[in-house]
């Protein structure tokens, strides 16, 4: 855990892989506040801690984080998984699975990624977990937008999220077809009263 906040930001002739292992203990908290982890590849590790997890800070851009899980239990207290100010730019998080637990009606639970950078972030098929018998909560609070698609959400309380759009009103029905046009109308010459007079060649008197 030492040498991964030894790491210097944007190194990447320091690689990280720690695939499939565990960080942290069940007994402490997990604390990376602040550790740069850019390019990391942490694909199905477990990080796990004793009421808190503390990734603030923490430079996260580009890790390949799919199908890691990310336990915070707070057993009969509060639970924290903290991503305040996190840079998670282009970040795979496929499958992540981000818990934060509470035994019982005493504690809170939270996921904080309140002012964290989710440009790009790939969260298809993750499930964020904010688990509290009376106040679990997941914070977006002046975090980039992220697209949650296939992404699922549980909690008391999920705030700062920006409202999704209205539907969009349906297409006005086509309008009817034009009534034909009426025949040409025809004009009868007509005498006085009304009488038809025929037409009379010229008369010759002899």
């Amino acid at each position: 855990m030492a040498l991964l906040k030894q790491r210097p930001a944007g190194d990447k002739s320091w690689p990280i892989r720690c695939r499939g292992t565990t960080l942290g203990t069940a007994d402490h908290e997990l604390d990376l506040s602040g550790a740069h982890l850019s390019y990391g590849d942490f694909h199905d590790v477990r990080f796990i801690g004793a009421g808190t997890i503390k990734l603030d800070g923490a430079g996260l851009r580009s890790t390949n984080m799919s199908g890691a899980k990310l336990i915070a239990d707070g057993g009969w207290g509060d639970s924290l998984v903290d991503l305040t100010g996190a840079d998670l730019t282009n970040a795979s998080l496929s499958g992540v699975e981000l818990t934060a637990l509470t035994t019982g009606y005493y504690g809170s639970s939270t996921i904080d990624l309140t002012n964290a950078t989710l440009d790009q972030v790939d969260l298809s098929g993750g499930t964020l977990t904010a688990n509290s018998g009376t106040v679990g909560t997941i914070d977006f609070t002046d975090a980039t937008q992220v697209d949650l698609s296939g992404t699922m959400l549980t909690a008391n309380s999920i705030v700062g999220l920006a409202p999704s759009p209205p539907p969009s009103l349906p297409h006005s029905p086509p309008s009817p077809p034009s009534p034909p046009s009426s025949a040409p109308s025809t004009t009868t010459s007509t005498g006085i009263d009304g009488l038809r007079i025929p037409a009379i060649g010229p008369t010759w008197l002899g």
